[in-house]
């Protein structure tokens, strides 16, 4: 299971990298962007099925937004209004969609074979006061769940 385990992040890793672009997260050195990777990859591991997880994690002077969900339609643009809206400098904003795996008692035991496709978002900020996090976090909670509620409530009335 360790191997599989290992063979999982590296999946993970490979996935993530697809995904980057010079611009993003270019305040932290290769070696930071790697920790930042498995602080999600073991930020993912925690999230039940069918539910939000999210954290704003501090690294390298920079406060980090994690969110991982089943992917959903509206998602990254609702998240990145909320972020305006809050007046929050979004350094960096990294999308990771359509990741398919399986969950067997809410951890991953496969990747790339499951039917639930989730999203992994990874915003950094300008550091954010320690007043505020609390508030951001219950916004952005309010946010996909709400998403979720419309995605949920719009498949059944397309099929009326």
């Amino acid at each position: 299971m360790a191997n599989s385990k290992a063979s999982n992040f590296s999946k993970f890793i490979s996935l993530v990298r697809d995904h980057e672009s010079p611009e993003i997260f270019k305040t932290l050195n290769d070696v930071q962007r790697q920790e930042l990777y498995e602080l999600c990859w073991e930020f993912m591991q925690k999230r039940p099925t069918s539910k939000v997880n999210l954290s704003i994690e501090t690294l390298y002077g920079s406060d980090f937004l994690i969110l991982n969900m089943l992917d959903m339609p509206f998602i990254v643009d609702s998240v990145r209004m909320a972020l305006s809206r809050a007046e929050l400098d979004v350094k960096s904003f990294l999308n990771i969609a359509d990741i398919s795996l399986s969950r067997v008692n809410d951890n991953i035991s496969d990747w790339n074979s499951g039917s639930n496709m989730e999203a992994l978002l990874i915003v950094e900020l300008a550091n954010i006061p320690d007043k505020k996090t609390e508030h951001i976090l219950a916004t952005i909670q309010a946010v996909a769940e709400d998403v979720m509620l419309a995605v949920e409530d719009w498949q059944p009335m397309q099929s009326k």
